[in-house]
């Protein structure tokens, strides 16, 4: 994000701050699903917090000043609140106690550190070619428009 950002002219500064503020609202993000899972449909929370992670990688796409980096900072540090709490809640839901093992539940969390290793790479790859980085985030923007729409499809937990 950092790197981002200062190449569309944000200083050093400010782009660690937005940075920060990822950071910060990923944590409150983790809070927030929690409070939310507890009192609301569970696929209906994913969906939500899904679509605000999608909105702020749409501001990211086109953040050229400080307070679109914030906006879009904030909200994807939302969404990247729930990576780790969604998938245990929602097998708990969805099937029985058997299924909620260490093969079930690391599954996901094998993908993820493998994405954040990738990620970079790819991204990399693509601002040497292109000279900016506004190219690689059109396909960012579609992965968690479709775990939106997922999770906006699971039906009611079973009795």
């Amino acid at each position: 994000m950092s790197a981002l950002l200062t190449d569309r002219g944000l200083t050093t500064s400010r782009a660690a701050l937005c940075a920060s503020i990822l950071g910060g609202t990923s944590l409150l993000g983790r809070i927030l699903v929690g409070w939310l899972l507890d009192r609301f449909f569970g696929p209906r929370v994913v969906f939500a917090i899904n679509v605000v992670a999608a909105l702020g990688i749409f501001i990211l796409a086109r953040a050229d000043s400080f307070a679109a980096g914030t906006l879009a900072a904030a909200r994807i540090g939302i969404g990247a609140g729930d990576e780790a709490a969604i998938p245990p809640y929602l097998l708990t839901r969805y099937f029985s106690a058997y299924a909620f093992s260490p093969r079930c539940t690391a599954s996901p969390g094998r993908f993820m550190p493998a994405a954040g290793a990738i990620g970079p790479v790819i991204l990399g790859h693509a601002f040497d070619a292109t000279g900016f980085l506004r190219l690689p985030t059109h396909p960012a923007r579609g992965g968690p428009g479709i775990m939106a729409l997922t999770n906006f499809l699971l039906p009611r937990y079973a009795a």
